[in-house]
């Protein structure tokens, strides 16, 4: 795997797909350590969260190198869905009421899972931008925007029903976006929020690593923005189109 630093830059000035880009790793020693450090600020973010004046939110990354998933579910259809083919199954009550609808076909991707003639698990991705209203963790007007380079796509939402959690369905469907290349990503990001392991240690057994930490503070125009440069590094501008003081560290 070769380094990250300008991997994704010099691609898309090429109009072609890097070779496997895999950040570094942190040690299980290191991340227990920045555990320990961060819990502090942890219980802090979680005493503030109620006032909706902070958003804070890992940025995990899949390049892919890592994917470490099956794209494929005994038992279960994995494929990506048309625009008419999303509003056939919605006609006939064959898909959850919160799948949402493809608004932009060239942008905008939804990867299914069907059982039984049901979609019983969806994963929807976006490329070239994401908007701050699409991506936030607790806060919807501390969202966070982000640009990516060609070859990235954004996890944005995911839903699974009920009586098929547990099987790592979502993860499938993200495997099964990079290895078909929809989009046309080689790479993938999403956002969860700091304090949920539970989404973290899921997209980590995918094989997503934290590109750092975004936090988004503020109320209306008085806003401040800390983004990692990790990100950057990667071609990624985060929290651009936000109001305020911005600092990458």
């Amino acid at each position: 795997c070769q380094s990250p630093n300008h991997a994704y830059q010099r691609a898309a000035r090429q109009n072609r797909r890097p070779g496997p880009v895999c950040p570094g790793r942190v040690s299980g020693r290191g991340a227990d350590m920045r555990t320990l450090l961060l819990l502090p600020f942890n219980l802090l973010y979680r005493g503030l969260r109620p006032l909706r004046l902070v958003d804070v939110t890992h940025l995990m990354h899949l390049p892919t190198c890592e994917s470490r998933v099956n794209s494929n579910v005994p038992g279960y259809e994995i494929r990506t869905l048309t625009s008419d083919e999303l509003e056939s199954h919605k006609q006939a009550d064959t898909a959850p009421k919160n799948i949402g609808t493809i608004d932009d076909s060239k942008r905008r991707a939804v990867v299914v899972a069907i059982k039984d003639g049901k979609i019983v698990s969806f994963l929807w991705l976006v490329r070239h931008w994401v908007d701050a209203k699409d991506n936030f963790a607790r806060t919807a007007h501390l969202g966070t925007s982000i640009e990516m380079p060609a070859g990235t796509a954004f996890v944005y939402n995911a839903w699974t029903h009920p009586k098929h959690r547990g099987q790592g369905l979502v993860g499938t469907l993200a495997a099964y976006s990079v290895r078909n290349r929809v989009l046309s990503a080689w790479a993938l990001l999403t956002s969860i929020d700091w304090t949920n392991r539970a989404s973290m240690k899921a997209f980590e057994k995918l094989g997503m690593r934290s590109l750092g930490i975004v936090v988004r503070f503020g109320l209306g125009p008085l806003q401040f923005s800390v983004t990692p440069k990790s990100a950057r590094r990667l071609g990624l501008r985060v929290a651009e189109s936000a109001p305020g003081a911005k600092i990458a560290f």
